[in-house]
């Protein structure tokens, strides 16, 4: 058996779906134009080696020279749901690529009372359910999108501090608190019904 140069490895789906998301944070960092994301998004799902990935990902900051975060959510195409009792890290990067992330801490526990959610929304959205005592500031900004903050105060002093950062592009972060009704709220939505 001959040893296979790792550029001609042919690209799982889970290969194509982390470059698909690298593209687009670099597109919400303005590191590439609309139209370069379109053209490298387009190759992404049609490569069939690591080489062709490698090839539209070059000139983009490696995902390892970026700051970690501890604990990473993405929507990709899809939708996803995390909520139920956890033990938050003091850094949060939620991603949504064409996807619903709902993202319910209202039985999380926080590290040193405090969480920074990076949330990064690229034509999708990014749903924040926060504790009622909780205190929210967003310095994140939107780029024909939309980003809402709760309504209503902290029902009380000394909850946890959420520190909102990111860029919302054609998209929407919305963030409410718990026990009152989310404003995309749908009834007859049974996976809505579990994360209320």
């Amino acid at each position: 058996m001959y040893p296979v140069d790792p550029n001609d490895a042919r690209a799982a789906d889970s290969d194509r779906q982390r470059v698909a998301e690298l593209l687009g944070e670099a597109l919400a960092a303005g590191r590439l134009t609309s139209e370069e994301h379109e053209e490298r998004l387009r190759v992404a799902f049609a490569a069939k080696t690591m080489g062709q990935l490698k090839a539209i990902t070059y000139d983009l900051p490696a995902a390892a020279d970026a700051p970690a975060a501890p604990k990473r959510l993405g929507a990709l195409f899809s939708k996803i749901l995390h909520g139920g009792p956890m033990s938050l890290p003091p850094v949060v990067a939620v991603r949504s690529l064409f996807g619903a992330a709902y993202f319910n801490l209202s039985h999380a526990e926080f590290s040193g009372n405090s969480v920074d959610i990076d949330a990064r929304c690229l034509f999708g959205k990014i749903v924040i359910t926060v504790p009622a005592s909780a205190r929210v500031e967003d310095d994140g900004t939107a780029i024909f999108g939309k980003r809402s903050l709760p309504s209503t105060p902290a029902e009380s002093a000394g909850g946890p501090l959420i520190r909102i950062h990111g860029k919302s592009i054609f998209g929407k972060i919305t963030v409410w608190r718990a026990g009152t009704k989310r404003p995309d709220f749908h009834p007859w939505n049974p996976a809505d019904w579990q994360n209320r």
